[in-house]
């Protein structure tokens, strides 16, 4: 609704679903597992809020989202239908912007925002007996705050944007105990990254347009990393356009990643993990032969370097994430 120069959208939903009553597993197809048989193990349940308040130049958003969902898989090594095998997902985020026109062709956009996740789940598992099982909970949760800035501005016929942010995880925790015991797991971490960015385009002649960009990221755990792109669009009339896009991105290690360590499946990696890194080229062409039908063709090439796996640790029979020995590539042709 829009009232005095206010806008306001409101939405939500809400599902529930009580699931199959009886799934089949051939996996666990023994009598001792039931003959693969999951009984009353499915079931799933959803509640979403969203709210967004405009006035003039400023915008403020919302949102709160939950999702439980039984798991009939006897995932993580917990007992088949075992019931107390769930997980919950909970997110929200408060964030709110500012644009305006600063000066002749200048836009100026400010961001902050407030973002919160938690994680919680229970897991039945066997003990040494057959009266020793136990329920094992695992949870996690991260608060975090940031803060965004940029600014673009038209010259002539090109386009320039530059900007920065920073963002800080005022807590990431991950908890593994069972009800009664010390904590097999319990890390607490405080996280920062800050980034700077440009952009411009060129429109140097009248059919060639170049497209020219870079960010610099630097995480407080995994260092700095630069990703460039650029793209260059070659157009001989209004119908046609061919296209080189050449781009490096970036995936830092996630805390589960780096701060998971049970000592029991999982121990802690020989090294810090770096980013992985992807660098890709693009081929383009393009070619519009009526309002209704175009032709497009694509080839391209990418490298992928460090990608983190979690991999097999002989020494102690369980697994370490690393990404010392992975790369990867892949290419291929699409019309």
């Amino acid at each position: 609704s829009t009232t005095g120069g206010w806008s306001w959208l409101l939405s939500g939903s809400l599902y529930r679903n009580d699931g199959q009553s009886q799934l089949l597993f051939p996996e666990f197809a023994d009598p001792a597992t039931n003959n693969g048989w999951a009984e009353d193990m499915d079931g799933d349940r959803y509640a979403h809020a969203f709210a967004e308040v405009d006035h003039g130049n400023i915008r403020v958003q919302g949102l709160f989202s939950r999702r439980t969902k039984i798991d009939p898989t006897a995932s993580y090594g917990t007992v088949f239908n075992a019931p107390g095998t769930w997980l919950r997902d909970t997110v929200g985020y408060a964030d709110l912007s500012y644009h305006r026109t600063v000066w002749s062709h200048s836009d100026l956009e400010l961001r902050t925002y407030y973002d919160k996740y938690q994680f919680l789940a229970s897991g039945a598992y066997a003990g040494p007996g057959p009266a020793d099982g136990y329920i094992l909970f695992s949870t996690a949760q991260a608060d975090r705050v940031g803060a965004e800035a940029n600014l673009g501005k038209q010259l002539g016929k090109h386009r320039v944007t530059i900007g920065g942010d920073y963002e800080r995880s005022i807590g990431v925790d991950q908890k593994n105990y069972v009800p009664g015991e010390p904590p097999s797991l319990n890390s607490h971490v405080t996280l920062w990254s800050a980034a700077a960015y440009g952009d411009a385009e060129l429109n140097l002649i009248r059919k060639l347009t170049i497209r020219a960009g870079g960010r610099y990221d630097h995480y407080s755990t995994s260092g700095g990393v630069a990703s460039p792109r650029l793209a260059v669009v070659y157009s001989p009339n209004s119908q046609t356009a061919l296209k080189y896009i050449f781009t490096r991105a970036f995936r830092a290690p996630n805390p589960y990643e780096q701060f998971y360590v049970d000592n029991v499946a999982i121990f802690a990696a020989e090294s810090r993990l770096r980013a992985e890194q992807i660098q890709s080229h693009e081929l383009v062409l393009e070619r519009s032969l009526r309002p209704w039908f175009s032709l497009t063709a694509d080839a391209y090439y990418n490298m992928l370097h460090h990608l983190v796996e979690l991999e097999a640790d002989p020494a102690t029979g369980g697994a370490r994430f690393g990404n010392e020995k992975r790369h990867d590539r892949g290419e291929g042709i699409e019309f």
